[in-house]
């Protein structure tokens, strides 16, 4: 509802009898924003509504930035791969380039959360998350074994 923006319908009780309002949630309000419904409150006075955004699990939200996590297998992350990430407004198909590592950022430029009173629309920033086999069959592990005997780079050592 925050990223697309939404309408509320609100019942009020107070002092002056039972109402209800309608409210526009503008699309990317921030949590703990206020929003002003002039005349309607008590005595015509303003109602103040302070938003409070639901997380959702899929994305952490900072400002106007979104993070998500990217599964990524140890072959797409070292010969690079396209790979479909979540975005509010759907799914986009992003390329992790050869020789990624795990926790490395890719931007997405404006899939964040949407423009607000003239700021810009924010980005979404897809961690890279490898992920490692738990079980292996024969031949994996054969392949692995080798990959190893074979390989001249170790991530221990400084400069490398």
């Amino acid at each position: 509802e925050v990223f697309h923006g939404a309408s509320k319908t609100l019942s009020l009780r107070g002092p002056q009898g039972d109402k209800v309002i309608a409210v526009k949630i503008p699309a990317g309000v921030a949590d703990g924003s206020t929003i002003r419904l002039r005349g309607q409150g008590i005595e015509g006075g303003d109602l103040l509504l302070r938003v409070s955004v639901a997380p959702d699990p899929r994305f952490t939200v900072t400002g106007a930035d979104l993070t998500t996590q990217v599964p990524a297998t140890l072959w797409d992350a070292a010969l690079g791969a396209k790979v479909d990430v979540a975005t509010l407004s759907g799914s986009v198909t992003v390329t992790i380039p050869p020789g990624t590592a795990s926790g490395q950022k890719l931007r997405l430029r404006g899939k964040g959360m949407p423009a607000l009173k003239g700021v810009a629309a924010g980005d979404l920033f897809a961690h890279v998350n490898i992920v490692v086999p738990k079980t292996l069959t024969d031949e994996q592990r054969k392949l692995f074994e080798q990959l190893r005997d074979i390989s001249t780079s170790d991530p221990r050592k400084q400069g490398e």
